[in-house]
């Protein structure tokens, strides 16, 4: 009988053993995978930020930083209306978080402020994070510096207008040759 339990309790510990490393692999894996995405999210070209639920951020990636000159030292803890330029109205920011706050996610075009008080204008979506019990806990950032765009679409509207006003004109000068000539 003493037999029977040395042999029963040692493949209960085999059995424990083979549960223990298949959660060791499986920890293993997630851990290989969270490295390989956090890699992806580091590297992104676009401005990443994690915020809480009150809007005080909680991380952020290197284009964030290069995007607006704040070290991600200098932007931790801080409120996200640290970029704030001043163009937006009320309004606008009670709708945006109105949008988020209610568990959507928000997408719009806004005017922020570079730490070197630079103003640029980005494309942003903010997407809201939920526990286990659908509550919000945070809210991640996805920020696209668009000025350079928005500048080249500038010019070409001035280009339009330009290039129409002279078909303007040469239709009227051409319209007054004609009736010069038939007169």
């Amino acid at each position: 009988e003493l037999e029977q339990r040395v042999l029963d309790r040692t493949r209960q510990l085999a059995q424990a053993n083979d549960e223990l490393s298949k959660e060791i692999a499986e920890r293993a894996r997630a851990e290989q995978q969270l490295r390989l995405q956090m890699t992806a999210v580091r590297a992104a070209a676009n401005g990443i930020v994690i915020t809480d639920r009150q809007g005080r951020i909680q991380w952020c990636n290197p284009a964030f930083t290069r995007m607006t000159g704040y070290a991600a030292d200098e932007a931790v803890g801080q409120d996200f209306r640290l970029l704030n330029s001043g163009r937006q109205s009320a309004e606008f920011y009670r709708q945006l978080w109105d949008t988020i706050l209610a568990g959507e996610i928000w997408q719009g075009e806004l005017v922020n402020q570079r730490k070197d008080g630079a103003l640029y204008i980005e494309e942003q979506t903010i997407a809201p994070v939920h526990d286990e019990q659908a509550a919000i806990t945070h809210f991640i950032a996805i920020k696209h510096d668009i000025s350079a765009r928005k500048q080249a679409e500038a010019r070409l509207e001035r280009y339009m207008q330009d290039l129409l006003a002279v078909s303007q004109s040469e239709r009227a000068q051409r319209q007054l040759a004609e009736t010069l000539s038939a007169a």
